[in-house]
């Protein structure tokens, strides 16, 4: 299977862990995106959000 061109031409941010308690409106769980697309959304709303993801954003 081959790699798409976004894979291919720009590369992913990378986050540190969390390592303190955090308090947030909304939790998305998982970075795919349809979590990208509620973050982005939150964010257009003014809501305040975290969004976690085990491994990377938008690779699954």
């Amino acid at each position: 299977m081959k790699d798409s061109i976004w894979s291919e031409t720009s590369q992913a941010p990378e986050f540190e862990a969390l390592k303190t308690d955090a308090k947030t409106d909304v939790l998305i769980i998982g970075g795919g995106i349809a979590g990208i697309l509620c973050a982005y959304m939150l964010k257009q709303a003014g809501i305040g959000y975290m969004l976690v993801e085990d491994d990377k954003q938008g690779m699954k």
